[in-house]
């Protein structure tokens, strides 16, 4: 393992755990997590459906799946998703923001791409929570688009005839008062 990263650091129900590489050999390896050290022996086996290690002398049997730098195993029912960090990975996304939803409440976006059939409302049109706003004909449907909530309408994105992408803005409502 020389030139190699010792320290890795895995999240274990949502907390990062330091794993160092104690030793490692052709029939398997010792890390140390917190004080103990665990002994690991076995292959990985790439492709197969099921693994099977020694962790400290006793068989451990589980899945392993890995997409997208994520790994999840799953063992008697249980699954637990991780991602293993060498030691300057950890340190660099601790300082990564957390990316924040954007807030898209005074918003209707388009379900599906398709062509707006009709538009029942205009800017500053106050709607009541349940009442048609537009149609979207998308698959040779016809879907009613529905106010969510009761508000006043600020801008219209759409018009009649218009063909639509999913994910389009159609219509914006005006922001509630803030303590409204």
């Amino acid at each position: 393992m020389a030139g190699q990263d010792k320290s890795f650091f895995v999240t274990v129900q949502g907390e990062p755990v330091r794993l160092d590489v104690v030793e490692v050999t052709d029939s398997g390896a010792q890390f140390r997590v917190g004080e103990h050290i665990r002994a690991v022996r076995g292959e990985l086996k790439p492709g197969q459906a099921l693994q099977e290690l020694t962790i400290d002398g006793y068989p451990v049997r589980f899945r392993i799946d890995h997409r997208g730098g994520q790994l999840t195993l799953t063992r008697r029912g249980k699954q637990v998703s991780t991602r293993a960090l060498t030691a300057l990975e950890h340190d660099l996304y601790a300082l990564m923001p957390v990316k924040q939803a954007a807030d898209t409440s005074n918003l209707i976006l388009s379900p599906m791409p398709g062509k707006v059939i009709a538009v029942y409302v205009e800017a500053g049109q106050a709607v009541k929570a349940g009442e048609a706003l537009c149609v979207l004909e998308a698959m040779k449907m016809e879907n009613v688009l529905y106010a969510e909530r009761d508000g006043t309408v600020a801008k219209l994105d759409i018009a009649a005839g218009q063909t639509v992408d999913a994910d389009q803005l159609l219509i914006e409502f005006e922001r509630p008062e803030a303590g409204a």
